[in-house]
């Protein structure tokens, strides 16, 4: 398709993965986010995404993306980058963790230290 581009993706657990990555300075706006979405949409629907945005979305984009619309991919900050790459947590589980939040809850942004803290996938 002219004009789209999808910066890589990956299969884990027999599920494909469409990856964008942007690195700015400042939370997303939900344009950037609601372009990934079409992109994940326009593809089959057993596909999902990972966004990887450095410093977060805004919390207007978070409540674009979620508000009555069924999420189909979740989100990595720079903090959650920094846990894995540390090896606090394997990028396997981050995975993992993250694809059953939005399974479950239709989390599309959970903080790290939340779901740790929380304990709310060790159950």
């Amino acid at each position: 398709m002219t004009g789209e581009q999808i910066d890589g993706s990956f299969k884990l657990h027999h599920e494909i993965y469409l990856v964008e990555a942007k690195w700015e300075q400042k939370p997303l706006p939900e344009a950037d986010l609601l372009v990934f979405k079409g992109k994940i949409e326009g593809k089959s629907p057993y596909t999902h995404g990972l966004f990887i945005a450095l410093e977060g979305i805004s919390d207007e984009a978070k409540d674009a993306i979620t508000r009555g619309k069924q999420p189909s991919f979740f989100l990595m900050n720079g903090h959650d980058l920094m846990m894995v790459l540390s090896e606090h947590i394997g990028f396997i589980e981050f995975l993992e963790q993250r694809f059953r939040l939005l399974c479950e809850e239709g989390a599309v942004v959970v903080p790290y230290a939340e779901i740790w803290k929380g304990s709310r996938l060790h159950q």
